[in-house]
């Protein structure tokens, strides 16, 4: 078999990096990697995100990543027990459709 691609690391843009590192570690346990004046890394268990500063509000709420975990349950367990309000970490989840695979605008409202 040929060359391999092994994995892709989302960029999503951020409004506020401060604030989106501060979501990233309370609220989805990623740890801080890089922090440059207009970029972001953040990982958590091998899988890291790129974000970068952006000003333009059209293009942050156009932008969507999914993230496909090995244990749904327990990640929705986890990023609930971040959440604030103690509320599912997403807006779209439920008891009866617990997932961390939720990928719309809901996301830019998890745990609110």
């Amino acid at each position: 078999m040929g060359a391999l691609i092994r994995s892709t690391v989302p960029v999503p843009v951020s409004l506020d990096l401060d604030e989106s590192a501060a979501f990233h570690q309370d609220r989805l346990g990623f740890a801080a990697r890089l922090r440059a004046p207009d970029y972001l890394i953040v990982q958590r268990d091998g899988c890291a995100l790129h974000l970068w500063a952006c000003n333009e509000r059209h293009i942050a709420e156009d932008i969507s990543c999914y993230a496909r975990g090995d244990t749904q349950h327990a990640l929705h367990a986890d990023f609930a027990r971040r959440s604030r309000s103690g509320r599912a970490a997403c807006a779209r989840c439920t008891p009866s459709t617990r997932t961390a695979t939720c990928s719309s605008s809901a996301n830019r409202r998890m745990g609110s």
